[in-house]
């Protein structure tokens, strides 16, 4: 049983994809971009962030990253509350902190960002900067879930195909992990597969 439960912790701790941006960044956009910035735009200061995050026009720097998320978050952006979490999470440009990075997931979560949602449901899932607390974690999934992020719907599929937190029910979990599927996550795929086989 604790196998398991190692297991499946494996499997909630997927690393989610670096922050991503929602136009293709040109040298005429970073300038845009730059100038909205000097303004205090919570925009610009996001999208700055991700160039200096992905080393995209200008040398990856994480340090810098956070300077122009922490700027961005300061405003409410719950994406760089988000990204904020991550930094302190996996130690990028700060140093490594899992209570800080639960204090920015729960202010990105509670403005109703699915990622930091998903975020927080992670740290509840795994008790990294918060006590493990699977009905917590549950919580935050379904919240992400319901605005169709794939992430959420897997790891609810998961947490229902293991009863962590809740019943173990195979129907919902094949329920989710097809949601999951249909929004293109790969290893909800395979659960589901693998749930359709003879004998499971």
């Amino acid at each position: 049983m604790k196998h398991t439960n190692i297991l499946l912790l494996s499997a909630l701790l997927i690393i989610l994809p670096a922050p991503a941006l929602s136009v293709t960044p040109t040298p005429e956009l970073k300038e845009i971009w730059l100038k909205d910035a000097a303004l205090g735009k919570p925009y610009a200061l996001h999208n700055i962030g991700l160039l200096y995050y992905k080393g995209i026009m200008v040398t990856r720097d994480y340090e810098e990253s956070v300077k122009w998320f922490r700027l961005a978050a300061a405003q409410g952006d719950a994406d760089s509350q988000d990204n904020m979490g991550d930094a302190f999470y996996y130690g990028h440009g700060v140093r490594q902190d899992y209570a800080e990075a639960v204090k920015w997931y729960r202010r990105s979560a509670e403005g109703g960002y699915p990622k930091g949602q998903n975020n927080l449901g992670n740290a509840y899932a795994e008790g990294k900067g918060v006590r493990q607390n699977y009905a917590e974690a549950l919580k935050w999934y379904r919240l992400a879930a319901g605005q169709g992020l794939d992430m959420a719907q897997y790891k609810l599929g998961t947490m229902y195909a293991e009863g962590l937190g809740v019943q173990r029910d195979p129907e919902t979990a094949r329920a989710w992990f097809n949601k999951a599927c249909d929004n293109g996550h790969s290893r909800a795929c395979e659960e589901s597969r693998k749930m359709n086989e003879p004998g499971h």
